[in-house]
């Protein structure tokens, strides 16, 4: 499916599973060509070495200690790592991410380390259009007050929001990426 994806001209590919990720770059009908992975699921720091100088971006820096790895492991590769902060913004519970309160302290911790640019935000919003409307309208916000306190406020691009059920929602808000994986590819 990936194969008939690229081959429309589909060539920035998001997986949530580190481990599903590497397979698939290294999968023969794959593994040659210019596509651009993208990890988009929770990433835990014991999993920092599998995908660092492996993906084109990172969308999941959830906290300070994960993003010191990173950095860590890209100095010792000497490769520089393209992320996004993960915020939720929601405030589930179930979910990952900094919080809406925190983000700003912890993103100004996170812009001092080497090796790591961070080029935006990203969230998941609730399941409930109305409430998801909401989120999107403060992530955005957020994203203004975050790419004022940049030191690279010129690479601070982008805002990965919005999913299958609500892309249409985060794009009128301002969201420069979507997850459609479901759309295009259907349910795991």
């Amino acid at each position: 499916m990936i194969l008939e994806a690229y081959r429309a001209g589909q060539r920035v590919f998001g997986e949530n599973y580190v481990q599903e990720l590497l397979e698939k770059q290294a999968h023969p009908l794959l593994k040659d060509l210019d596509i651009e992975w993208h990890l988009i699921g929770h990433l835990q720091s014991n999993k920092a070495k599998y995908v660092v100088g492996n993906m084109a971006m990172i969308h999941t820096i959830d906290k300070a200690s994960l993003a010191a790895e990173l950095s860590k492991r890209a100095i010792k590769k000497s490769v520089w790592i393209s992320a996004l902060l993960e915020i939720n913004i929601s405030a589930e519970a179930s979910k990952h991410g900094l919080s809406e309160a925190t983000a700003i302290d912890e993103a100004k911790k996170i812009f001092e380390l080497p090796n790591l640019s961070i080029c935006g935000l990203m969230t998941i919003a609730s399941p409930h259009r109305e409430r998801a409307a909401q989120e999107f309208q403060a992530m955005q916000h957020l994203f203004e007050k975050i790419k004022s306190i940049s030191p690279t406020p010129e690479k601070f691009t982008e805002l990965s929001m919005g999913m299958s059920s609500d892309f249409d929602l985060a794009i009128a808000t301002g969201a420069t990426m979507v997850r459609v994986g479901t759309a295009i590819f259907g349910e795991r």
